[in-house]
C-alpha cells in the first residue's frame, strides 16, 4: 500500500462529481472509481464538507445532503481531516507568502503537506500559481495525467 499516491482533493471537484457537472463528470468519475479500488488514497480537510453541506440549495433537500454526508463519511480510500494547530499553522504561513489566497485554500493545500500528499486536484486557476516545490497542483482537465489504472 505505500506505493498507493496520496492525492488530496478541493472542495469543488467534490461539487463536480454530486452535481454531476457534464464538463467534468467523466474525468471525475473515473478518479473516484480508482480511488475506490485503492489505486489512490484520497485526502481533503473538513473545508471541504463546510463546503458542499453549505450550498443553499441542500436547505430543503435532506435526502441529498444525507447521501453526501454518508459519501464523505463512508467512502473507500478517503479521509477527511481535521483543522487542528499544526494545519492552522501551516495554513498561516502559506497565506503569508500568497496574499491573494483565500484562507479555504490555504488550509487544503496545508493539509496535502502536512499529510504527505504529492498532488492537489482542484478547478482553481490561480492556483497554479503557488509554487510549492513538495507540491503538483493540477486542475481537473488534467486529471488524465495521472495515469492511475
Amino acid at each position: 500500500m505505500s506505493n498507493v499516491p496520496i492525492v488530496t482533493i478541493d472542495s469543488m471537484v467534490f461539487i463536480y462529481l454530486f452535481e454531476e457537472d457534464p464538463r467534468y463528470i467523466e474525468k471525475i468519475k473515473h478518479f473516484f472509481e480508482q480511488m475506490e479500488k485503492g489505486k489512490l488514497n484520497a485526502i481533503t480537510s473538513m473545508i471541504t464538507p463546510l463546503e458542499v453541506l453549505s450550498a443553499p440549495r441542500l436547505e430543503k433537500d435532506i435526502e441529498k445532503t444525507l447521501a453526501f454526508t454518508r459519501f464523505f463519511q463512508k467512502t473507500p480510500n478517503l479521509t477527511i481531516y481535521p483543522i487542528d494547530w499544526e494545519i492552522a499553522q501551516k495554513a498561516s504561513e502559506i497565506r503569508r507568502q500568497n496574499r491573494y489566497l483565500k484562507t479555504p485554500d490555504s488550509i487544503q493545500i496545508a493539509t496535502a503537506l502536512i499529510y504527505n500528499s504529492k498532488i492537489f486536484i482542484t478547478n482553481d486557476q490561480k492556483l497554479k500559481n503557488i509554487k510549492i516545490e513538495s507540491l503538483k497542483i493540477i486542475l481537473v482537465d488534467e486529471i488524465g495525467k495521472l495515469n492511475i489504472e
